[in-house]
């Protein structure tokens, strides 16, 4: 690096000299004082001391601009060897951590569905237990009622009741089967889940679930 130091000495002795003088060296601001960096002009000024300036500091921020993209570049490397190092270090953590939060959710999400069906379930047989019971009061009722019709009437009556009554009972039982038919296809489903996240902690292990 040039120095830029000025012997302050002999700038003294030259203004005295040369009070009135106007050449490069008594007219320049660098000169005048050289400690605040001030100059005639930026880059290509008309005073050819200060173009010497300008250069050298020029030339100077070049270097240091260098030095610093190589301490950058070096500090890059430097970051993604230690984070190469860091990631692979905790890469299999995740990924079981991750696992493992994954089937926890799953088996979470399998038992809500199971209690919802079993529900649902629980509920039908509540109300068909209901209707059997009105159908069974409507059925003493009637009995205990005085016999005011003919006996063809009565027949007749029964017949009717009897056919709508055999229709609506195949008609729940179609239902039914739909039902239940579902109900086995959504639990099978359920457990063959259930059976691909157990066999994550152990996949040599077989499981044996019996179907509803």
């Amino acid at each position: 690096m040039k120095d830029l130091s000025i012997d302050a000495t002999n700038t003294m002795e030259h203004d005295e000299l040369h009070k009135d003088c106007r050449c490069a060296f008594c007219t320049c601001q660098f000169c005048a004082e050289p400690g605040a960096l001030n100059r005639c002009g930026l880059g290509d000024t008309p005073c050819r001391i200060c173009r010497d300036i300008n250069k050298l500091l020029m030339d100077q921020m070049v270097y240091f601009n260098q030095v610093f993209d190589e301490e950058v570049d070096k500090l890059k490397v430097l970051h993604e060897e230690k984070l190469q190092k860091a990631t692979e270090g905790a890469k299999e953590t995740e990924v079981h951590e991750a696992t493992a939060m994954e089937k926890e959710s799953m088996e979470k999400k399998h038992a809500e569905e199971l209690t919802k069906l079993t529900q649902t379930h629980q509920s039908e047989i509540s109300t068909k237990d209901a209707e059997i019971a009105d159908l069974k009061a409507k059925l003493a009722e009637q009995a205990a009622a005085p016999i005011r019709q003919t006996t063809e009437e009565i027949l007749e009556y029964r017949f009717q009741e009897l056919t709508t009554r055999t229709a609506l009972v195949k008609e729940e039982h179609e239902e039914n089967k739909v039902l239940l038919k579902e109900k086995k296809a959504r639990v099978r489903e359920l457990n063959d889940q259930l059976i691909a996240l157990r066999r994550l902690d152990d996949p040599t292990r077989s499981h044996f679930v019996e179907y509803m």
